[in-house]
């Protein structure tokens, strides 16, 4: 997972009971690392949001948005998708940032990365660093065109 996405994977209900908890470890884990401007909101293991937990999961689109960054949701359960459409949350949300597997929304994501953060890196080491622009040679502006597997 290049470092300009962060993953969150929320396993349990969304409620009333859980959703202020939920908001101050998202808002540290958003404080701590500040560069992570692409969130993949991961619901696989939550079958149940109330008022509270839409009222959180479109606040924290919101403040991810104004970062200057975006937010998507993976959910394939059809009663929570259900639940997310009747309050709102997806319209929020949009329909094209509404995922059923992380490997979807990792690949949605991609194109919202800033290469040129990017070109700054060597390390290479995430399978979704290949055919992103190499790094820059000492002394030499970054190639603009993506590196690909073989060249």
């Amino acid at each position: 997972m290049p470092p300009q996405i962060v993953t969150v994977r929320l396993d349990g209900p969304l409620y009333f009971g859980s959703a202020e908890h939920v908001a101050r470890a998202f808002d540290g884990m958003r404080r701590k690392r500040p560069g992570q401007k692409i969130v993949l909101f991961y619901l696989k293991g939550s079958g149940k949001i109330d008022l509270a937990g839409a009222d959180f999961l479109i606040k924290a689109m919101r403040q991810v948005r104004e970062a200057g960054g975006s937010f998507h949701m993976i959910a394939l359960f059809p009663p929570l998708l259900a639940s997310l459409r009747r309050l709102h949350v997806i319209e929020e949300l949009g329909e094209e940032n509404l995922h059923i597997s992380k490997g979807e929304a990792l690949a949605a994501s991609l194109s919202e990365i800033d290469t040129d953060i990017c070109a700054c890196c060597s390390k290479r080491v995430f399978l979704e660093c290949e055919g992103l622009p190499a790094p820059a040679k000492p002394g030499m502006p970054h190639q603009s065109k993506p590196v690909v597997a073989g060249n």
